[in-house]
C-alpha cells in the first residue's frame, strides 16, 4: 500500500486570486498648428473635429497657432470645418 503521508508538490494554499485590474485605455493626442502664408501662427482659428470615438469638439487655436486635443482612443480623426473667422484669400496651405 502506497504511503499516503507524502506531501503532494503543489499544494493548495487557501487564497482564491483576486480579481484582474481592468486594463488600463491607452489615450492618444492629437496636435494642429495654424500658420498664415508667410508662416506666422493664426490665433482664433475654429477647427471642428471628429474624434475616434465618433463624437465632435470644437477646438480654436491660441496665440501660438496651435490646437492640442489630449487623452483621446486611439483610432483616425477628422477636420470638418468651415473656416469660421477665416477668408479664403487668407487659406494658402493647410497641412495636418
Amino acid at each position: 500500500m502506497p504511503d499516503t503521508n507524502i506531501a503532494s508538490p503543489v499544494q493548495p494554499c487557501g487564497n482564491k486570486p483576486g480579481p484582474v485590474p481592468p486594463k488600463k485605455e491607452e489615450k492618444h493626442f492629437i496636435n494642429f498648428m495654424v500658420l498664415d502664408d508667410k508662416g506666422e501662427p493664426v490665433e482664433d482659428v475654429a477647427l471642428l473635429v471628429k474624434l475616434p470615438d465618433g463624437s465632435k469638439e470644437e477646438h480654436a487655436s491660441n496665440e501660438d497657432g496651435f490646437i492640442e486635443i489630449k487623452s483621446i482612443k486611439p483610432g483616425s480623426s477628422s477636420l470638418l470645418s468651415d473656416w469660421r473667422k477665416m477668408k479664403m484669400d487668407d487659406a494658402v496651405l493647410f497641412q495636418g
